[in-house]
């Protein structure tokens, strides 16, 4: 098994995929690959000089239909293999992470869940029921209309694609305990913006004392990154309960040299 771009002429079509998916209005999901790319693979069976689709009709179709010539594909040479085995190769992969983040692994578990059951879900990964509840209730209270936006199993340090939500941060926004609106204008400003882990939490902090959002969200966008830096930082400081030394010391200690250069 191997993931490439292959083209799109050289994918078959097998007639029960056609009648088993309805046609119906693709323009959300166009929209969304002219936005942010293809999220997840189709799957294919190399049969030698062409393709058959085993899965991803809808996002083939999209692509035909957007006039791409080429298309992301799970290559399956040999092997009898089902979009539910796909993903849990890779969330088994990624199990591995120690830092493997809830809504990730509840994404999954929710695709899955479509068509097995917790217990078929927990035994195919190998790991508890309750971690599969749990995780797939965490990625419920992300908002529907932002599941498709979050940036699942990605590498921390890369640049955040526009209009994309990483995972760490929609984890520490439901652990917000926001309402609808406040949830709508945050997960749009994350989209907008390149916000980092830090501004949630400087966010939240704000949040806490009493501000409103509106004023919140357009402080954090006046601060320049080093007092981002130093506020999280003082954060810590404060939640550690250090009694040697003081802050200014901790600072000089915990940020980075550009950012001390700034402060000092």
């Amino acid at each position: 098994m191997e993931i490439r771009e292959i083209e799109l002429d050289k994918i078959e079509t097998l007639e029960n995929i056609r009648t088993r998916v309805k046609e119906t209005d693709l323009s959300e999901l166009m929209n969304s690959i002219k936005q942010q790319g293809l999220l997840q693979p189709i799957g294919v069976q190399d049969i030698g000089n062409s393709y058959v689709l085993i899965w991803g009709y809808r996002r083939y179709l999209a692509h035909k239909k957007l006039g791409y010539k080429k298309i992301d594909a799970v290559i399956l040479k040999g092997e009898n293999m089902t979009e539910e085995d796909f993903l849990i190769i890779n969330a088994t992969e990624n199990l591995h992470r120690k830092n493997v983040n809830v809504i990730e692994f509840g994404r999954v578990c929710y695709l899955l869940n479509k068509n097995l059951s917790i217990s078929e879900i927990a035994s195919r990964l190998s790991v508890s029921a309750s971690r599969i509840t749990s995780a797939l209730q965490s990625f419920k209270k992300v908002p529907e209309a932002y599941r498709g936006d979050i940036a699942f199993f990605d590498v921390g340090g890369r640049k955040k694609k526009q209009g994309k939500i990483p995972a760490m941060i929609a984890n520490q926004i439901i652990r917000m305990n926001l309402n609808k609106d406040e949830q709508d204008s945050i997960y749009n400003w994350v989209k907008k913006e390149d916000i980092s882990s830090k501004k949630i939490l400087l966010l939240s902090d704000l949040l806490k004392s009493g501000m409103p959002l509106k004023r919140a969200l357009k402080e954090i966008d006046n601060w320049k990154p080093y007092e981002i830096h130093l506020a999280v930082n003082k954060r810590k400081f404060e939640e550690m309960n250090v009694h040697k030394g003081d802050f200014k010391e901790f600072i000089k200690n915990t940020l980075n040299n550009e950012v001390r250069g700034l402060i000092y």
